[in-house]
């Protein structure tokens, strides 16, 4: 991911149900399906990326295995997702790099006593090493699927360039997941860092802000208490004020019209005086005094 965080500018809208990868200040996104196929965002017919895995007993399909297990990885958007094979688990992370146009970095793990194969469908991928020439047999794949071997203990990795865009230069270079995941942790703490006992709780937090900078505000037309708050969010994670400022106007003022009208009820106003309060931390950090004293008026 960057270290500067800026306002998110995904490439249209998820095609599939899952995790949302990126890099903030770029525009490719991807989704990460609950099995860790990776799906690009803004196509008409996006191609997903998919895995399969030939162990000692069989072949093994994630998107229909019952012993697929996913996580983030400390709520980052770093996918971890396992398959039990026997002995063990075929363990596949996925993390999006900022490299040229952007680019998903998949890895795949051998956590069992024997070698295992992982099969790739779908579009082109940089490998890091070259892939398999044996004949895949005992299952139908799509045509141009490659095979990758993975011994004991060992990792194999691929780059997955955003469509139209280059894979990284050396893929060797590219940051490892944990790397990518104390990155985002940075820039996510930067609006406050909580210490709890249960860190199931930290995790949700870490997890929905870093969706919130990849995926940007709710609609300011459908909800725009909704959309000042994630807006004053966006800024404390170290957004761009100044770029945000115009947008908060309109749906500032809409919230409290409708806090003001005859028959508003407490809900009402509590949820205005929130979204004012959230218009107010984009003015200071913006250094626009008059339009924080504004606020202040209306909210008063």
């Amino acid at each position: 991911m960057s270290d500067v965080a800026s306002p998110a500018t995904p490439a249209s809208t998820p095609v599939a149900e899952g995790i949302t990868l990126g890099s903030t200040g770029q525009f490719a996104r991807w989704t990460v399906t609950p099995w860790g196929a990776v799906v690009p965002w803004g196509q008409e017919s996006p191609v997903a990326l998919d895995w399969y895995i030939a162990a000692d007993d069989r072949w093994h399909v994630p998107a229909s295995e019952p012993t697929v297990r996913q996580t983030r990885i400390e709520g980052a958007p770093v996918v971890e997702t396992r398959l039990r094979i026997p002995d063990g688990d075929a363990v596949q992370r996925v993390w999006a790099v900022p490299d040229g146009d952007g680019n998903v970095i998949v890895e795949f793990e051998n956590e069992s006593p024997l070698p295992f194969a992982v099969a790739l469908s779908g579009p082109r991928v940089v490998t890091d090493r070259p892939p398999s020439d044996m004949a895949i047999q005992g299952i139908d794949l799509p045509d141009g699927s490659i095979v990758l071997p993975v011994g004991h203990r060992a990792i194999a990795r691929v780059a997955l360039p955003f469509p139209g865009g280059s894979g990284p230069s050396r893929l060797t270079a590219v940051p490892p997941a944990l790397a990518v995941v104390r990155g985002w942790t940075r820039v996510v703490e930067q609006a406050s860092r909580l210490v709890l006992p249960d860190e199931r709780l930290v995790e949700a937090l870490v997890a929905a802000r870093c969706d919130l900078l990849l995926e940007g505000p709710v609609s300011a037309a459908d909800d725009p208490v909704g959309f000042l708050l994630d807006v004053a969010e966006l800024v404390r994670c170290g957004d761009s004020a100044d770029a945000w400022l115009l947008d908060v106007v309109e749906p500032a003022e809409r919230v409290a019209r409708h806090a003001a009208r005859r028959g508003a009820s407490n809900d009402d106003v509590a949820d205005a005086l929130a979204a004012l309060g959230a218009c107010r931390i984009v003015a200071v950090r913006a250094g626009d005094a008059r339009a924080a004293n504004d606020i202040d008026r209306t909210a008063n």
